[in-house]
């Protein structure tokens, strides 16, 4: 039985099977994984053009994110009310697996200097093009494509994605 990384349980109940995979879930904290985990390889051809919705014909893709960002843009002054709180006025920022870049373009709005990377090349070409200016893209991955150093490592729903976090 494999043990829990988060907790002294064991990853014992089955969540499902597909393929190689099999999703265990921890009986003490409810953690879920897949068991093999998947290599950086796997992870790289599953993610490209996953969260990139193609328009529908005669819709624009940005229309579809229009009521997003406005939740976006309430999470992120919240997140920076807690950074101001603990003395942080602005920094590099680092949003890790970011998508379309909303998130991004929020905080490059706060006043944070903003560095974007993500697997998928159109989720990549689309933030590119919808704030050309508001934040650096990179696509790729983050433990091969990144170099520097960075105040505030950001990673939203990303954790779960990556093979060895």
């Amino acid at each position: 039985m494999p043990l829990c990384p988060c907790c002294p349980g064991n990853l014992r109940k089955l969540i499902a099977r597909k393929d190689k995979y099999t999703l265990l879930s921890c009986p003490s904290c409810s953690f879920i994984t897949s068991s093999p985990l998947p290599t950086t390889e796997e992870l790289n051809a599953f993610y490209q053009g996953y969260l990139f919705n193609v328009p529908k014909e005669g819709r624009e893709v940005h229309e579809e994110d229009s009521g997003t960002l406005v939740s976006v843009t309430e999470d992120v002054k919240k997140i920076v009310d807690d950074f101001h709180a603990q003395g942080i006025y602005e920094g590099k920022l680092l949003d890790c697996g970011g998508g379309k870049g909303i998130y991004a373009h929020a905080f490059s709005q706060s006043g944070f200097t903003v560095t974007m990377i993500d697997l998928d090349n159109k989720v990549c070409e689309y933030a590119q093009t919808q704030y050309p200016t508001s934040f650096k893209v990179i696509c790729g991955n983050l433990t091969e494509n990144l170099k520097g150093k960075y105040d505030i490592i950001f990673c939203n729903q990303l954790i779960e994605h990556y093979p060895d976090p």
